[in-house]
């Protein structure tokens, strides 16, 4: 087993968080880990291919808008009507 250090207020909300639900701090916590994996989905590679398609589909939306297509999104401009 691990120990780590962390601030008294910061202890004392975790382990209300457990009680509340009937579990020890270190049941609170291993469930909490268990259920939200630190790492997300996938290898770096999958990860990066995924970000990759991604930014891919963005361009192919940009590519559809005019050349030169301009979007004001100013406040005046939104609200020029209200003043």
């Amino acid at each position: 087993m691990t120990s780590i250090s962390l601030p008294d207020d910061v202890v004392a909300r975790l382990q209300q968080r457990a009680a509340d639900r009937g579990l020890s701090l270190v049941e609170y916590l291993t469930q909490h880990a268990n259920e939200r994996p630190l790492d997300p989905p996938g290898t770096p590679s999958e990860r990066a291919a995924a970000l990759e398609q991604f930014l891919a589909s963005m361009r192919r939306i940009g590519d559809r808008l005019p050349p030169g297509h301009v979007v004001d999104d100013s406040r005046e401009s939104i609200y020029d009507d209200r003043a």
